[in-house]
């Protein structure tokens, strides 16, 4: 599909301009979703090589088993200090903390079809498909709906 779109969330300048609660959102989860990545794949790698255990983190910080479960399962809320106390029960810090302008960063333009369609600006392509869309609210947000069953939401 040659479907283009640049309505990502984006701050370039924010002098002038509030920011949006679903950026906001966007942001924050994304953060928290690579911390956990990170720390998640470190614990995997030295719990395969045999040298940690989540039993032994729960020792070592003093916590309950079931709670180094949890911050190790499904990314979570979890305050900088608890992120501090992992990393030094798995022996590690964070390397390079890179901080990069949002305006330098490469932009995602893709954009689901229906959503593409919807909003009327995908770029010229040979084949530009053809569905009925069937628009709907609920709860805040908007479905689409193609004839043939796919569905997107826009919030």
């Amino acid at each position: 599909m040659c479907m283009q779109l640049s309505a990502g969330p984006s701050m370039e300048n924010t002098s002038n301009s509030r920011a949006r609660p679903r950026d906001i959102a966007f942001f924050r989860q994304r953060l928290k979703n690579r911390i956990f990545s990170a720390i998640a794949e470190f614990f995997a790698e030295e719990a395969a090589a045999g040298r940690t255990t989540k039993k032994q983190i729960a020792s070592f910080l003093d916590r309950d088993p079931s709670q180094i479960t949890r911050w190790l399962t499904t990314p979570s809320n979890m305050t900088l200090d608890t992120v501090s106390d992992l990393l030094l029960a798995l022996d590690a810090e964070p390397g390079n903390f890179v901080i990069e302008r949002l305006s330098t960063k490469r932009k995602p333009n893709y954009a689901h079809p229906l959503v593409a369609e919807i909003i009327n600006m995908h770029q010229p392509c040979d084949v530009v498909p053809q569905v009925d869309i069937h628009c709907y609210n609920s709860a805040g947000e908007t479905r689409l709906k193609s004839s043939d069953g796919e569905t997107a939401v826009w919030y």
